[in-house]
Order: C-alpha cells, then sequence, then structure tokens
C-alpha cells in the first residue's frame, strides 16, 4: 500500500507529539474523548486511551468528567480504580452505580469499605443507581448519609428484586424517614424497597419525577391515598409521579373507598400521574378514583401508560364537570363496574356529558361497562373534545347503532373537531340489540375510519399522544 506524504506522519512509529492529530486543541480533543467514552462499559476507553502516548496521557488525566462515573461491579469491588478515579474526576460531580455482584461473597465489609472511600466526597454525588442491593446493605448506605447534606444529588434509583423480599421483610422494623432530608437538590427518584413497612418509605421533597415501584407500598388503601396526597403537597414542583401499590390482601371496606370525602388540593405542576396495583386490579379503580377526585390538576396529561389500564369509576365525573379539574388530559378511560358492587353509591351520570365536554384536549376516550340508559346519558361527542382521534365502547349498553353514527358523521363534518380515527364497539352476548353492531353498519363504519382494529392496537399506538 502506497501512503501519500502527506499522511505518513499519522503511520510512522516513533515520537508521536508529530502525529496531526495530536496538534488539535484540546477543547476540541476532550470533545472528541467525552463522544468516545461509553458510561456503560466503566472507565474501559480511559484506560486505552492513556496507554497510547505520553500527549493522551495527559489529555485524559486533565479531564475530569472522563473519570466520574465510578461503576461498582465486581464481585471483588476494584478499590485501586476507584481511588484512582476519585483523584482524577478532580472535583467534577459523580455518578455512582453499584450493583449486587459486589456484595454476593461480602456484604456488609463491602459496603462499608466502599463508604470511607465514597463518603469524604459526598458533597460531589451527582446520581446514585443502587442494583437488587440486599437490604442490610441498603441499610448501611442510607443510614451513613442520614442527616448529611449532598447539595449536587439530583437523582437516586434503587430496584430491589424478588431474591431479597424475605430479608427485606424480615428488617421491615428499619426506618427510613428523613433519610433524604439533606439532599435539598433531589429531582428524580425511583425507589423500591420489597415487603417493608410504610415507615421504610423516605419522605420525598423538591422532586420533579418519584416513581415508586411495585411491592414497596404495602399498606390498606386509604392510608395509601394519604400517602399519595401528601407526596403531592410535599413536591409542589413534581411532574411525573409513579407508583405501584401491593401486594395488599387484606379485607377491603369498597363502600368506605367509594365515599372517601378529602379537600381539594391543587397542584399546578404534575404533568403525568400513573397509580396502579398488582393485586386486586378489580377494586382500584375505586382507589385511584377517590384520589383524582380530591385533587385538582391543570397541568395532567396522563393517567395511564398502556391504555387498557388505570380506569376511572363515574364518581370522577362529578370534580371534572364541577372544577374543571382536568383540563390538559389526553386520555381517559371510565367505567362502571365497580360500583354497582355498591348499590348504596349510585353513579352519578348527570355529570357525565358535561364534565366530557370539559376535557378539551382528550385525544382517545373509553368507556367500559357503562349504562347510557337509553342515550340519556351519552356525551353530545359531535362538537366536543376537539381532538379526540379514539372512542372506544366496551361492554357498554343504554345506547344505539345510528348515535354513534351521528358522532362519526358531526365530526367529519364540522370544522375544528377532529375526526375520529379509530372507533371500537365491543358488546357482551346478552348485550340488547340495539347495541350490536350489523354487518352493514361495520361496513359503514369502516369505509370513514378504522373500525374494531386488533383488540391490543394500543399497545403501539398511544406512544402518538
Amino acid at each position: 500500500m502506497v501512503v501519500s506524504s502527506s499522511h505518513s506522519s499519522l503511520l510512522i512509529p516513533g515520537p508521536t507529539p508529530f502525529a496531526l492529530i495530536n496538534r488539535i486543541p484540546f477543547d476540541i480533543f476532550q470533545i472528541i474523548f467525552t463522544l468516545c467514552s461509553d458510561d456503560r462499559m466503566g472507565v474501559t476507553f480511559q484506560i486505552q486511551a492513556s496507554h497510547v502516548c505520553r500527549i493522551w496521557r495527559e489529555y485524559t488525566l486533565a479531564m475530569p468528567l472522563l473519570w466520574n462515573h465510578l461503576r461498582v461491579n465486581h464481585a471483588v469491588p476494584r478499590w485501586d480504580w476507584l481511588i484512582a478515579q476519585l483523584e482524577r474526576s478532580g472535583q467534577a460531580p459523580l455518578d455512582i452505580s453499584i450493583n449486587v455482584i459486589s456484595f454476593r461473597q461480602s456484604a456488609i465489609p463491602h459496603m462499608r469499605k466502599l463508604l470511607r472511600l465514597l463518603l469524604p466526597h459526598l458533597s460531589r454525588w451527582r446520581s446514585l443507581h443502587l442494583e437488587n442491593l440486599p437490604h442490610k446493605v441498603k441499610r448501611i448506605l442510607w443510614d451513613a448519609v442520614r442527616g448529611k447534606s449532598a447539595p449536587l444529588l439530583v437523582q437516586i434509583r434503587m430496584t430491589t428484586g424478588s431474591e431479597w423480599w424475605r430479608s427485606s421483610h424480615r428488617s421491615c422494623s428499619w426506618n427510613a424517614r428523613g433519610i433524604l432530608d439533606g439532599f435539598k437538590q433531589l429531582e428524580d427518584v425511583r425507589w423500591s424497597c420489597m415487603r417493608t413497612s410504610f415507615k421504610s418509605v423516605p419522605t420525598f421533597k423538591n422532586l420533579r419525577k418519584l416513581k415508586i415501584q411495585s411491592g414497596t407500598l404495602t399498606i390498606p388503601y386509604i392510608p395509601f391515598i394519604h400517602l399519595v396526597r401528601q407526596i403531592l403537597l410535599d413536591s409542589l414542583a413534581l411532574e411525573s409521579l409513579e407508583i405501584q401499590h401491593g401486594p395488599y390482601k387484606q379485607p377491603v371496606d369498597l363502600d368506605e373507598v367509594a365515599r372517601l370525602n378529602l379537600p381539594l388540593f391543587t397542584h399546578q405542576s404534575l404533568q403525568k400521574l400513573i397509580i396502579d396495583t398488582n393485586f386486586g386490579h378489580t377494586i382500584f379503580p375505586l382507589v385511584r378514583t377517590a384520589l383524582v377526585r380530591s385533587l385538582i390538576l391543570p397541568k395532567l396529561e396522563r393517567l395511564t401508560d398502556l391504555y387498557n389500564l388505570n380506569e376511572l369509576d363515574l364518581s370522577c365525573c362529578n370534580i371534572i364537570a364541577k372544577e374543571n379539574s382536568l383540563p390538559k388530559l389526553r386520555v381517559l378511560r371510565l367505567t362502571e363496574r365497580e360500583l354497582l358492587w355498591l348499590p348504596r353509591f349510585p353513579a352519578p351520570k348527570s355529570f357525565l356529558p358535561v364534565a366530557i365536554r370539559n376535557l378539551v384536549s382528550l385525544r382517545a376516550l373509553t368507556f367500559s361497562g357503562v349504562d347510557f340508559q337509553s342515550r340519556r346519558w351519552l356525551p353530545i361527542l359531535g362538537d366536543s373534545c376537539p381532538h379526540l382521534r379514539w372512542l372506544l365502547f366496551l361492554s357498554c349498553i343504554g345506547y344505539d347503532i345510528p348515535s354513534i353514527q351521528v358522532i362519526v358523521k358531526d365530526r367529519l363534518d364540522k370544522d375544528g373537531v377532529t375526526a375520529l380515527e379509530i372507533l371500537v364497539i365491543q358488546t357482551d352476548g346478552d348485550a340488547p340489540t340495539e347495541c350490536k353492531v350489523s354487518p352493514e353498519d361495520a361496513e359503514w363504519f369502516s369505509g370513514v375510519l378504522d373500525f374494531n382494529p386488533e383488540h391490543d392496537f394500543w399497545y403501539n399506538k398511544l406512544g402518538v399522544f
């Protein structure tokens, strides 16, 4: 191969200060190195780059941001490399990731030695990821930072796998209240602490994102509702709140949950509120609705990540109609099923048409198991909800097909109203004849929109909202 003289200096062995790449200004060199490094690979790139030549070694050692990602993920932590990274990172903020692998052979001694290295640099912590650590190890860490200040810490992500359920259950007397109070800049928290008591959940303040994962909150439903409200009261800047409740298997007074009446509270920042459960899904819409009835959320857009989950019962329509509590909501699924179990708690359907009219940002609307009582409470959707694109009737009664056709036609003909793109009408076998779609009706609907698509279509398409 012939090499031109203009590029030969890149290939000739010998002193490298004359290589063309080494003539690049340090600022540009720093950008290139930062783009080449991969946090997931630890310090592999940094080590290789520092051994290329004297110039590269000087450059890499002069870049603190190349060394500030600490990954503890070996059976025996590489203490020498951790010490070197702490020195080379200078005063740069630290991103720390600690994996369970380092605590399988020696749990407590390894955590105590790790804390002796990290605690002197607590003022530099920026993010902390704890991946499936044993509960006893996490306790040592959190007790060590309790009451201390970490002014740069903005993110905590803690996950716990099923292999530690038993040990965390035995340790549920540990009190986590207040362990995060010194982290005044904390914005993003994902918290999981399997099968622990309520007091094993810390207080959360000054947050923008909070996710409490499955298995953490095994408390009764009404205290759970109060806890969510308290989190919102403490964190007025919160934009995203995701909480999974349960498992909770004790008897539940459904009537008490359905009739829970709490003072209204306005949260001005919340955009995403996902309240879910991994047990007792059939009754959880009552719990979710009791919470939503007590809140005015002018910026809320999402109550769900999966369209076929996270129902609200019709009792939420009262507050939506009277207070216009969810003006930015984009996806809503309303049900009447759970209220039918409570004959002393009739569904306030008179608020349904007004509530739907107030949801001016709605993109997708589902009615599940609702009786519209001979179209008396069927919302006038031909000229309301101007952005509505999906409309679903699942196991509903009290309407007829011509009324649905009028809705579809009106939205096709009127200006300023989006035409429906998807319509789903699914009926039970014993539904009245007027609620069922004939082949002729199905052909008409299919000619103007996507009618009765595959059952799981929303899994792939909900992201458009």
